[in-house]
């Protein structure tokens, strides 16, 4: 064999070993890949007092059978709520026995060592603390909080009927818009889900399109982040035109890149 012919035999074999190192053996599934909830309501940051107006005055627009019932519920809440404070001190001196009686027991490496009055001292005490709380639940919270349960029902079953939106979604929703507003908590999606891959996947994002224009779709993507998992956060004091922001994303691993597009909407209000 001439020089050559080795030559050329090392060099194939070195296109080959080449070959070789840029296949990929990973892999990245997105044909199903989506967010089990693909929109988001936000409410502009200069818009949260309004917000919170609105709400405070749809709480308190009720009438009829329906705002009777939510007075009974007010007061048999303020009612358990009181209840429940009682219920948690006699826990707590129940808590308390059981913990003097186990340690005085781990001071004995054999408890059969312990004073047998001392023993049955401590739990004599243990269990009519135990007898206290749970006759003070059964007797006590429990019929109360039946009836505040039975009240729910009756609320929602109304407000269903009457085609409005519970009292009880409404505070949820107001308590969630305060707390973001005092703490400037960010606007959360889920992660993406259903999408399979070699690790470490990335997200980023590929484009904003808003039917406010391109400039407010720019303006948007100010105050929007996308971390691991698709997961989008939007700042809260975001304060681009009010309008729907639909989001592109891009998902890379080693070897492999896929645009999901229009995947997640946010209406900002």
């Amino acid at each position: 064999m001439n020089k050559y012919t080795v030559y050329l035999t090392l060099f194939f074999a070195l296109l080959a070993l080449m070959g070789c190192e840029k296949e990929h053996t990973g892999y990245l599934f997105t044909e199903d890949a989506r967010y089990p909830i693909d929109s988001l309501k936000i409410i502009r940051y200069d818009d949260y007092n309004k917000e919170v107006i609105r709400l405070e005055e749809q709480l308190n627009s009720y009438s009829g059978e329906i705002l009777d019932s939510l007075n009974a519920y007010r007061a048999i809440e303020a009612e358990e709520a009181k209840i429940t404070e009682e219920l948690e001190r006699l826990e707590g001196i129940m808590n308390k026995h059981g913990e003097t009686l186990y340690a005085y027991l781990d001071q004995f490496a054999d408890e059969s060592d312990a004073d047998p009055a001392r023993v049955q001292e401590l739990t004599d005490n243990c269990e009519k603390a135990y007898e206290a709380y749970a006759t003070y639940e059964a007797v006590v919270y429990a019929p109360v909080f039946q009836m505040r349960d039975q009240i729910e029902r009756k609320i929602k079953a109304l407000c269903q009927e009457a085609g409005l939106e519970t009292p009880f979604a409404i505070a949820r929703e107001l308590e969630k818009l305060q707390k973001q507003q005092s703490l400037d908590v960010p606007w959360t999606t889920s992660c993406i889900e259903q999408l399979l891959g070699t690790e470490p996947i990335t997200y980023s994002l590929v484009g904003i399109r808003s039917n406010r224009g391109e400039e407010a779709a720019m303006d948007f993507g100010h105050y929007l982040t996308v971390i691991g998992g698709g997961r989008m956060y939007v700042d809260a004091k975001v304060n681009s035109p009010a309008g729907k922001y639909v989001i592109s994303l891009r998902v890379s691993n080693e070897g492999y890149s896929v645009v999901l597009p229009d995947i997640f909407t946010f209406i900002l209000q």
